[in-house]
């Protein structure tokens, strides 16, 4: 449609619109991309069919795209997250082994296994159980560091007060060129009685 039209309102006036085809490939680069600059309208009905199909252009292409990338980054978002509740087992799991072993080499407990080298059964003096006290509650610690920051929830209201307000965005723009395109069309229609 857009060849066609741009072919009428060129052709007396413009060489470069001398067929169809050459006013197909206006419409075709001029939709789908910036324009490459080679062919374009002089008169002044073809300028304004042009701005009109660089509108539509607009509308139809690159703010759909625009939508479903945001659409798509939100479900890659959301993916993210998904990745980041599962791995809440193992600083859990580290967590309970922690306590455990942190319970087993109290100088209270009655687990004496603990202290045994496995390859000669033999007890280690008190130095060695001291420096192991300190290892197994410094590891203690840094797994409840690390369970804390996992747990650590994430901002459920900033994503959706984000994506509220990305969502009105977009409302918005799609009412303006709506807006934008009946004026056009009310223009066009006003053109045309003359």
């Amino acid at each position: 449609m857009a060849s066609f039209l741009i072919y009428l309102a060129e052709t007396q006036t413009n060489s470069q619109f001398a067929t169809i085809a050459n006013g197909m490939w206006w419409s075709v680069e001029t939709l789908f991309t910036v324009g490459y600059g080679d062919i374009v309208p002089m008169s002044t009905l073809g300028r304004f069919v042009g701005s009109i199909f660089i509108i539509i252009g607009y509308w139809l292409y690159a703010l759909p795209v625009e939508i479903i990338g945001a659409g798509l980054a939100l479900r890659l978002q959301k993916m993210e997250t998904d990745v980041k509740h599962n791995p809440q087992l193992i600083p859990a799991v580290i967590l309970i082994q922690s306590y455990w072993r942190c319970y087993a080499s109290n100088h209270r407990s009655l687990f004496q296994t603990t202290w045994y080298i496995p390859h000669n059964r033999v007890i280690v003096d008190r130095n060695q159980r001291n420096v192991v006290r300190f290892i197994r509650t410094v590891k203690l610690l840094a797994a409840k560091q690390a369970f804390k920051t996992m747990c650590r929830k994430t901002d459920i209201h900033f994503a959706y007060k984000s994506t509220h307000t990305e969502h009105r965005q977009i409302v918005n723009r799609i009412k303006l060129m709506q807006f934008e395109i009946k004026g056009v069309e009310e223009r066009l229609i006003e053109l045309s009685r003359i």
